[in-house]
């Protein structure tokens, strides 16, 4: 009974404490979905390969949609004549980061870790659209968004035009509380999950295994970080507070890190996502890449 009543106190300390950056994040990005993200990608687009893939990776960052969202954005760009690279750096950098996963990661890990995390997240954007723009493009897209590209296409000659995209989502009162709530209703579940995580395993699970399972060679706890960002990485707003109680005993800035990079992407969600652009060995391809990318920065922020 005593462990019991000390874990709801330590999820209601912690609930209250994140929840305030929860709900700026929430509103932020339904603030942003009324800014002409989209047009400003279109537009980097079309300029040279190295300038549309920074510039993607840089929006896909700060883009309030979600991943199911943008995959019908990049599949009508993709019509339009828009290059594979920065497409796919924008759907990849969208699925690793927005707003609301920055907000949340400063209120609960510090502000220095979320300035990390976006940064390593665009760099990762950025070598992937360089990579994609070394591949053909039948390597990569599978069959049907092909086939809608071609039936989509502009004619020989013609310029995509910027109607391709859509205006920003006109924003009133009642649309930015309603976003909000939707946004909540999403969220809360898995962020409520995630609090009490934190103090069940800080009470029941003592503070030496976990300490231990992450306090080896600094290679091996970002490997088990890495490893362990797959099947525990639930949701944004819930993998923060089990982050932090993990930090507090034992856990490496650098795995945590890792355990942060690795998360957003193997989620059902986004790898549906890329399924729905991406053949399934490109698919693989990336989850392998992000994989030992995830290390490689756990290890050098560590």
């Amino acid at each position: 009974m005593q462990s019991l009543i000390t874990v709801l106190a330590r999820w209601g300390a912690a609930f209250l404490a994140l929840f305030p950056y929860l709900l700026l994040g929430v509103v932020t990005g339904q603030l942003l979905r009324g800014t002409a993200l989209t047009s400003l990608v279109a537009r980097g687009c079309r300029r040279s390969a190295p300038l549309a893939v920074a510039l993607a990776a840089s929006l896909g960052v700060v883009s309030p949609l979600c991943t199911y969202g943008t995959v019908p954005l990049i599949l009508q760009l993709l019509a339009a004549g828009v290059p594979v690279a920065p497409l796919g750096t924008f759907l990849s950098t969208s699925s690793l980061m927005n707003p609301q996963l920055f907000i949340i990661t400063a209120g609960g890990l510090g502000l220095q870790l979320a300035l990390v995390r976006v940064a390593a997240v665009i760099a990762f954007g950025v070598l992937l659209g360089i990579g994609l723009h070394r591949l053909p493009a039948r390597l990569v897209v599978n069959a049907g968004a092909l086939r809608r590209a071609d039936i989509a296409a502009p004619p020989d000659g013609a310029q995509a035009s910027s109607s391709a995209v859509a205006p920003p989502a006109r924003l009133t009162l009642r649309s930015l509380l309603q976003g909000t709530l939707r946004g909540l209703e999403f969220v809360g579940f898995y962020f409520v999950i995630g609090v009490l995580l934190g103090p069940v395993i800080e009470v029941f699970v003592p503070g030496r295994h976990v300490a231990s399972l992450f306090s080896g060679r600094r290679w091996s706890s970002v490997f088990v970080a890495t490893v362990l960002g797959v099947p525990l990485y639930a949701c944004g707003g819930g993998a923060i507070p089990l982050v932090r109680s993990a930090t507090r005993q034992g856990m490496s800035r650098g795995a945590a890190l890792s355990f942060l990079i690795i998360g957003p992407a193997t989620r059902v969600t986004p790898l549906l996502a890329l399924a729905a652009m991406m053949r399934g060995r490109a698919v693989l391809l990336y989850v392998a890449a992000l994989f030992v990318y995830a290390m490689a920065v756990g290890l050098l922020y560590g």
